[in-house]
């Protein structure tokens, strides 16, 4: 289980997903990014798979034979980008809850004036979690800088593209958006679009959305950022999908180029939909 941008394990959604695949019997991971625990001397970026796969190898995890990824928000970018860049064949499913697919829309649609309280949100975890790295080494930029950094741009600027080797946020946002690769993915994915989402807007999905493969069911569900009425339960949904490939002799998955007709169809439907509004 994968936190989003600026949270860690005990980030009040992962917990409730964790909560929730307990009481169906499940076992969870929930993975602190390199840095969100406070305690590392390097932080993460959206692309940065190296981290998962090295959760998958290491002992505790790789005594299992299913695997299921599950990430909120940066989270199910990452969870998304694993999948389609780094096959697993342990790696039975993927749930994505309102993640960012284009990494230089999502910036720019996070950075508008009327989204400020949930940006200051966002960027103060990353400067609490940037302090504790600068505690313990070098970093490229000095802290009281980057106090002053208003802006998810601007800190990928000054910051991740300094510390990975990016030309700029413009590099790293082409190089690592999963957006080119959703068409890649093999394994089955639930992919939920918050339809109010403040936070990951939806027409900053929608676009990327059209290249999906036949693998991905997205789900555009009433909600806003990785919060849900209750009568959306993605738990649920998770320990179904799990239960139905952990079954022997469970029916056959449907016929991949309906499904995928399917989604077009939901698509262009939702899509019409929100151009009505």
């Amino acid at each position: 289980m994968v936190h989003g941008l600026g949270g860690h394990v005990d980030s009040h959604y992962v917990h409730n997903a964790a909560l929730t695949l307990a009481r169906g019997g499940l076992s969870s991971l929930r993975v602190n990014l390199r840095g969100a625990d406070r305690r590392g001397d390097d932080f993460y970026h959206a692309g940065i798979i190296e981290d998962l796969a090295a959760v998958l190898a290491s002992p505790d995890v790789a005594r299992f034979s299913c695997v299921i990824l599950w990430g909120s928000s940066l989270g199910g970018h990452l969870s998304l980008r694993f999948a389609a860049l780094t096959p697993d064949p342990r790696l039975s499913g993927v749930v994505a809850v309102c993640p960012p697919l284009d990494l230089a829309a999502g910036a720019s649609a996070i950075d508008t004036f009327h989204r400020r309280p949930y940006l200051r949100h966002v960027l103060a975890g990353l400067v609490e979690m940037y302090e504790q790295v600068a505690a313990r080494g070098a970093v490229p930029l000095p802290v009281a800088d980057a106090h002053r950094i208003r802006s998810i741009r601007t800190w990928d600027e000054r910051i991740v593209a300094r510390r990975f080797g990016f030309r700029g946020a413009a590099d790293y946002y082409g190089r690592m958006s999963v957006a080119p690769h959703l068409g890649d993915i093999r394994c089955p994915t639930l992919l939920v679009v918050g339809d109010s989402d403040p936070m990951v807007p939806r027409a900053t999905v929608e676009p990327a959305l059209r290249a999906v493969s036949s693998a991905v069911d997205v789900r555009v569900v009433d909600g806003g950022h990785v919060g849900f009425p209750r009568h959306v339960d993605l738990g649920n949904a998770v320990l179904a999908g799990s239960s139905r490939r952990s079954r022997p002799g469970s029916p056959r998955a449907p016929d991949r180029s309906r499904r995928a007709s399917r989604n077009a169809r939901r698509l262009r439907r939702r899509q019409r939909t929100h151009s009505g509004h």
